[in-house]
Order: C-alpha cells, then sequence, then structure tokens
C-alpha cells in the first residue's frame, strides 16, 4: 500500500481541489476565497460550490499504472469551520458536473466566460447530474465531513479509465429552497481514493488548503 499527497505541500502540487463559490445574491462574481459554501437563506441569496480537480489526470501516472484500474473507495472529505442558524442538521448533496467549466471563472450565472449555465447556479439537468453522487448531514464545527459510496468511487474510476469527462462536483444543500438562515463553510478539502491494479490497493490522496 502506498500513500500518496497531492496538493498544497503534497506530493503533486496545484491539483486541487479547487473551488468556486456560485453565490446568486452576486451572480456575476467569481469567488474563489473564504471556503465553500452551501447555504439557502432567502429566495434570490442561496450559494453553491463548483469543485475541480485536475489532480485525478496525475494519479495513473504518478503511481506507474495504467487503465483500466479499479477504484474500491473514494470519498472527498471537508472540514466544517463556520456555520450558522440554530445548531439543526443539514443534509448537503454533491453532484456530478456534466458540462465544460472554467472553475476560475465560473459564477452564479455562467460556467464560462460568456457561456451561462442552462439554469443559473448550475442545477439543471444539462449542468449536473440530478441524482447526487453522495449526501452528508453537517453541523458541528471542526467536524470533518465525507462523500463517499459506491457512486462516488464509480465516478472517480470512471475519470481514472476515461470513460467519464472530469469537469468538477457541485456542492449544495439539499433542501435548496428551504430557506433559512442555516449555511456551511468548508476548508481542507481531501479526496481519497483506493486504486487497484493488477495486484493490491494503492491508497491515493489529493488534497488542498484554503488560505484564511
Amino acid at each position: 500500500m502506498t500513500t500518496v499527497t497531492i496538493g498544497a505541500g503534497g506530493d503533486i502540487t496545484g491539483s486541487g481541489p479547487n473551488y468556486s463559490v456560485l453565490k446568486e445574491s452576486t451572480p456575476t462574481v467569481n469567488i474563489q476565497t473564504g471556503g465553500a459554501v452551501a447555504a439557502s437563506y432567502a429566495s434570490g441569496d442561496r450559494s453553491h460550490t463548483l469543485f475541480s480537480t485536475p489532480g485525478f489526470s496525475s494519479v495513473l501516472a504518478f503511481l506507474g499504472l495504467s487503465a483500466p484500474v479499479v477504484v474500491n473507495s473514494a470519498s472527498l472529505a471537508m472540514h466544517n469551520f463556520d456555520n450558522g442558524g440554530s445548531g439543526t442538521t443539514r443534509n448537503f448533496d454533491l453532484h456530478q458536473v456534466i458540462v465544460n467549466t472554467t472553475e476560475t471563472q465560473a459564477t452564479w450565472n455562467v460556467r464560462q466566460t460568456a457561456t451561462n449555465w442552462t439554469t443559473a447556479g448550475a442545477l439543471g439537468s444539462s449542468d449536473v447530474n440530478l441524482t447526487a453522487l453522495a449526501s452528508v448531514s453537517a453541523w458541528a464545527l471542526n467536524a470533518t465531513n465525507s462523500f463517499s459510496g459506491a457512486s462516488v468511487a464509480s465516478y472517480v474510476e470512471g475519470i481514472l479509465n476515461g470513460t467519464i469527462t472530469n469537469q468538477g462536483v457541485l456542492l449544495v444543500r439539499n433542501s435548496d429552497t428551504a430557506y433559512d438562515t442555516q449555511y456551511e463553510i468548508f476548508d481542507n478539502f481531501l479526496w481519497t481514493l483506493d486504486v487497484v491494479a493488477g495486484g493490491g490497493p494503492t491508497s491515493y490522496y489529493l488534497s488542498d488548503t484554503v488560505e484564511m
């Protein structure tokens, strides 16, 4: 078993996960600081977060493997460093993005400069797979929450094997129109993959930290 880190200070640097907050109240602004936000404050004031992980393209070469591979498990973990509301647990979903995006240009209105999302906020059926890859319940400050399961593993396996285009994932509140003052802000994003190819498992980590 080999452990590899990707991200700030890792074995492979500058490879994400990177993020862009899509904020409904400032729909033309690209936001890449302050943490990943998922919130539904009110009509006209929701936040989703788009993640990109270019580091997936380096996994096989770094490990000296070739496709096809099998991903036994995959998880995206993130640390909850800020929240709001009454302290009630809320559910959050992670969706596969199915259109080309540019994380440094994406806003609530556009996925790339001069190219709109089909539905603003990226929740149209032509923007994302509306069936979530995974869901988590979150509230406690300084807790780490992980999106994982068979669908996440299958998604990453498809990327590594070239059958799925790596276009990112979208973090949203599960009940996007159940408005309240609750929000969650996350940092310290970490992908963990268990990859098998012609032998035993290999543990692979992709990580990055938000500069606060």
